[in-house]
């Protein structure tokens, strides 16, 4: 059996690696010691293969951070493109709907006056069906041997005009009160026409002030700087890792 003091036929495990100072015999008690006793395969092939492994990708960092650059500009550039033709979409819907409101405006404003024409019509209408009426009634009393507008006959007259009048009173309301509100439709389809009118322009101007070439640039600008930093700071911890070694 070996001495374990001298450390004469020590033989470590082929999975174990000395790490840190260690020394053979000495000191006050002798023997080995270790500043570190790690347990693991043997990776010298692996730690090549891993430097290797991480000296391309060093090597190709500056490259695939190109490459994301310039795809993240093409992105900025579409997604600007797709808000300015979906600002421009909705202007022309807008441009649309006004439209329609302008045409239900003069269809409510002729709605209107042909009410006006169809009361003045009805209401003419009627008076001359009592007078019609008047004058048969006249012509009876005359021919029964009456006075006309005395007595019984002057109060049926009377009552034939009260009730003409009311008639011609009714029609006119009603007249104007469906023209009103005709009108009334037609001023508010013109306030409507007027908002959408503005809210078009509105979304049309927002379209017009999108660039998506000065969107593409400064997302361009922006990474290239956020590149030069990086490439300049690894540069740096390179210097300073040779200098060391």
């Amino acid at each position: 059996m070996a001495d374990p003091y001298t450390g004469s036929g020590i033989k470590l495990p082929t999975n174990y690696s000395l790490g840190g100072n260690f020394s053979f015999g000495g000191g006050s008690t002798g023997g080995i010691n270790l500043n570190s006793w790690t347990s693991g395969p043997n990776t010298i092939g692996a730690n090549d293969s891993t430097q290797q492994f991480a000296s391309s990708l060093q090597k190709a960092a500056p490259y695939l951070m190109i490459a994301g650059a310039v795809g993240q500009m093409f992105g900025t550039y579409y997604a600007m493109k797709a808000q300015q033709y979906q600002l421009e979409s909705q202007s022309l819907s807008l441009e649309f709907q006004k439209d329609i409101s302008q045409i239900n405006a003069r269809q409510a404003e002729f709605t209107a006056q042909k009410t006006l024409e169809a009361g003045q019509r009805q209401a003419g209408a009627l008076t001359m069906k009592y007078g019609k009426v008047k004058g048969s009634q006249r012509a009876a009393m005359a021919a029964s041997g009456g006075v006309i507008g005395e007595g019984s006959y002057a109060a049926v007259e009377a009552t034939n005009d009260l009730m003409k009048e009311i008639d011609v009173y009714t029609i006119n309301a009603n007249t104007v009160r469906a023209a009103e509100n005709a009108r009334t439709q037609s001023t508010n389809y013109g306030i409507q026409a007027t908002m959408l009118g503005v809210s078009s322009k509105n979304a049309m101007a927002g379209a017009q002030s999108i660039d998506p070439f000065a969107g593409a640039g400064t997302s361009l600008l922006g990474s290239a700087t956020s590149i030069a930093t990086t490439l300049y700071r690894d540069k740096l911890v390179d210097r300073l890792l040779a200098r060391q070694n």
